[in-house]
């Protein structure tokens, strides 16, 4: 059992004990106008928290630092302090015409919590105002918990008649959390942590991330164009891939997938696969995707085929073009398909340069591995010492000698299936 934060605490006796500053003045008729904000139609259970997510983008915040227990879950927006009680009201009674359009996937986000039957949320403005949702009603409380920025808390709590105690869906909230921030929102051009711990970067991707046997290798930026309108990603600051020491070179240069921010209109990233088959000698096949980011999430993926141990997922900026109600399902249109051909056609150009021998240009993957060599060296030792360790010095030659081949062969494979899918995508 977690420990009950004080915001907690005090959130929950003031529901269960209805003694309100306020008169819950701010109540949401199911029946009429909160009905018909059709925004809260979110594609997913736990899509509000990328709602949030892009209203820390557009609201331009420092950073949304997300802490997680088993009784809550704070969203706190760093270098947010303009948002008041009345302009986050007014955004909840009204679809898309907030004077502050941050507030507009704020206000969906809310609204959304509002309509479960298991949450109590907490708005908390640094003027000492806390607007909290009792299940019914929002009131306005003076707090005796400040913040300096905006906070929303949501707390994971159910209501038995008319009281409310801690709920069992804790837990696993803060797990969907995390997954949804974690493979959706690693694009975010300003910095999230979960817990303390950066989510930003590709090693966060589901699909061609760190894992124990995945590693994304090389970053490959394509510059804005009128038609590859620019977005801005924060790259991983201190990941190194740590899959068999893979590393990628241009030129001869170590490329990286940590570093600065960048700015393009299209990014490619290369993701190694190095679980080896059982039925033949090899890498398994990594697939490559297509995925589009909007305000700093990712609101539409595509698949595409295999091209051996290599993948790639091409992010591309999803701003302009059309989107259901919710903002996070990607509507295909003709401007779709334009933008879409644009970005391949320019990655496909910087992948046949990569694959030119010619151009003097070329990325080459290499993988340090770990052959026996310590093994070798101290039976050869011992072998001076004592003759009888002699023969296990020859067993750990030939096992070195065959892991040193094993490793060429290995690079050999990584380096034809990246050429092939240079030439292929």
């Amino acid at each position: 059992m977690h420990k009950q934060s004080k915001i907690y605490q005090w959130v929950e006796n003031l529901a269960n004990q209805g003694t309100w500053e306020s008169e819950g003045r701010f109540t949401l008729d199911r029946d009429k106008a909160w009905e018909k904000l059709s925004t809260y139609q979110l594609p997913f259970e736990h899509a509000w928290v990328l709602k949030l997510v892009q209203a820390a983008v557009l609201a331009a915040c420092e950073s949304l630092q997300v802490k997680l227990t088993g009784s809550e879950s704070s969203f706190r927006f760093v270098g947010q302090s303009r948002w008041t009680q009345d302009l986050v009201t007014a955004a909840l009674f009204s679809a898309d015409s907030a004077q502050d359009m941050a507030l507009v996937p704020l206000a969906a986000a809310v609204r959304y919590l509002a309509r479960s039957a298991d949450k109590l949320l907490a708005l908390r403005y640094p003027d000492g105002t806390t607007q909290v949702w009792d299940g019914e009603a929002f009131h306005s409380e003076t707090s005796p918990y400040p913040v300096d920025c905006f906070e929303l808390t949501v707390f994971s709590a159910r209501k038995s008649g008319s009281f409310w105690s801690l709920g069992a869906s804790g837990l696993i909230d803060s797990a969907m959390i995390g997954k949804v921030l974690s493979n959706l929102a690693y694009p975010c051009p300003i910095p999230i942590t979960l817990d303390g711990r950066p989510i930003n970067g590709f090693s966060n991707d589901p699909n061609g991330g760190a894992t124990s046997h995945t590693a994304p290798v090389a970053l490959l930026p394509v510059n804005p164009t009128l038609h590859l309108p620019e977005f801005r990603f924060l790259r991983d600051r201190d990941w190194r891939p740590e899959k068999d020491e893979l590393s990628a070179r241009l030129d001869g240069e170590l490329m990286t997938v940590f570093g600065e921010a960048m700015v393009c209109g299209a990014l490619a990233c290369f993701t190694a696969n190095v679980q080896e088959t059982v039925e033949s000698p090899g890498f398994c096949a990594q697939p490559s995707y297509l995925k589009w980011v909007k305000d700093g999430v990712i609101i539409r993926a595509e698949k595409l085929e295999s091209r051996g141990s290599i993948g790639l997922t091409l992010l591309i900026s999803a701003e302009g073009l059309r989107t259901d109600l919710s903002g996070l399902n990607l509507s295909l249109s003709n401007l779709y398909e334009e933008r879409k051909r644009h970005a391949r056609a320019r990655i496909r150009e910087k992948l046949f340069a990569l694959a030119d021998k010619d151009t003097g240009r070329r990325l080459t993957l290499g993988m340090k591995g770990t052959p026996q060599k310590v093994a070798l060296l101290t039976f050869t030792g011992l072998s001076l010492v004592n003759p009888l360790f002699l023969g296990l010095a020859g067993v750990a030659a030939a096992q070195y000698a065959s892991d040193k081949l094993r490793l060429k062969r290995r690079e050999f494979q990584l380096q034809d299936d990246f050429e092939r899918l240079c030439t292929e995508f």
